[in-house]
């Protein structure tokens, strides 16, 4: 059980740019060294992945950042190609379709590792079910506000 003390409020993410830095660096000292892609899912993703791009940066590491719009599933398979590890950025993670999408119509067909999901929040997250959980196949999911 987490301490009061302990919780990230969501607002305070992106009103505090202290706090959504130390969140970020948090979160790349966990993730993997081997990290090359950051791939945003919405629109409300993209300050958390702009800083975590930024603390790759700091830490010697080149990232793409990639923002999925509104092009072709194909475009984004060729964009990706030669990636080899990336995560997936988002802000609110409920039943993890999107997510799934990514991964089933995007990484996977191109070989690239989902080394993580990192989000803002999360709801409803599902046990079992047909979509990405929370720790299936090793893949864990960085939140900062449950």
């Amino acid at each position: 059980m987490k301490k009061n003390s302990d919780l990230i409020c969501t607002k305070s993410l992106y009103l505090h740019p202290e706090t959504l830095n130390a969140f970020a660096s948090k979160i790349v000292d966990m993730i993997s060294d081997d990290i090359d892609t950051v791939i945003v899912s919405s629109v409300g993703g993209v300050p958390l992945a702009s800083v975590l791009s930024y603390c790759f940066f700091k830490k010697g590491k080149s990232v793409r950042f990639i923002f999925l719009g509104n092009n072709s599933v194909e475009f984004y398979k060729w964009y990706l190609q030669g990636s080899k590890k990336a995560i997936i950025v988002d802000d609110l993670v409920s039943a993890g379709s999107l997510l799934a999408v990514i991964y089933h119509a995007i990484l996977k067909p191109n070989g690239t590792d989902l080394a993580g999901i990192v989000c803002i929040a999360k709801t409803g997250f599902p046990e079992r079910g047909q979509y990405i959980r929370e720790n299936e196949q090793g893949i864990p999911l960085y939140c900062s506000f449950d």
